[in-house]
C-alpha cells in the first residue's frame, strides 16, 4: 500500500513539474528557461527536478511528448463520417487550443529549435499525427487521404500561427 502511495505521489509531482514546464517554456522559450524557473512555478526546489528529469532537455522532450499525446488522444476518439470528419477534427483541435493555449505556443517554438533530439521528436510526432489523420480519412472513405492529411496539418500550423499572433484573419473560415 505504501509503495502505491509513494508511486502516486511521484506521478503527481512529476505531472506538476511538466505542467509548470509547459507554462514556463511557452512564456520564455526553450533557450531562456532554466530549471530554476520551472522549479519556482512548480513550487519545488531546483535540485528536486533532477529526481524526475536528468536535464532541461529531457524535461523539454517529455513536455513535447505530452503535448502531442494530448492531440493524438483527442483525434483518436473521433470516428466521423466522410461528411463531418474534417469538422470534428477541427473542433477537437479548437477545443485543445482553448484548454491548453500554452501548448499551442510551445508547438510553434519546437519547430525552430535546432537541437537534434528535439527536432527528431518533433518530426516523429508530426509524422505520427499525419498518419493518424490519414488513417481517419482512409477509414471514412475520403479520396486522396494522403494529401488531405497534409492539407489538414498545414491548416493546423496556420491556425497555430494565427493564434500566437492574435491574427484571426489568418485562419480558415469554416464552410457551413
Amino acid at each position: 500500500m505504501k509503495q502505491k502511495a509513494n508511486s502516486q505521489v511521484y506521478e503527481d509531482r512529476r505531472t506538476a513539474i511538466l505542467e509548470a514546464a509547459i507554462e514556463v517554456f511557452a512564456n520564455l522559450g526553450y533557450h531562456k528557461v532554466t530549471t530554476a524557473d520551472v522549479s519556482k512555478v512548480a513550487g519545488i526546489s531546483q535540485p528536486y527536478i533532477y529526481r524526475f528529469f536528468e536535464t532541461k532537455e529531457a524535461l523539454f522532450l517529455e513536455v513535447i511528448q505530452l503535448i502531442y499525446d494530448r492531440v493524438y488522444a483527442a483525434f483518436e476518439k473521433i470516428e466521423g463520417s466522410p461528411e463531418n470528419l474534417m469538422s470534428e477534427l477541427i473542433q477537437a483541435y479548437e477545443d485543445l487550443m482553448k484548454k491548453y493555449p500554452n501548448e499551442i505556443l510551445l508547438q510553434i517554438q519546437t519547430w525552430g529549435i535546432a537541437e537534434e533530439n528535439i527536432q527528431k521528436l518533433v518530426k516523429e510526432s508530426l509524422v505520427r499525427l499525419k498518419l493518424l489523420v490519414k488513417g481517419k480519412f482512409e477509414k471514412s472513405g475520403l479520396s486522396d487521404p494522403e494529401n488531405l492529411s497534409k492539407d489538414f496539418l498545414a491548416r493546423g500550423i496556420l491556425c497555430n500561427l494565427a493564434f500566437a499572433l492574435h491574427s484571426p484573419e489568418l485562419t480558415y473560415q469554416r464552410r457551413v
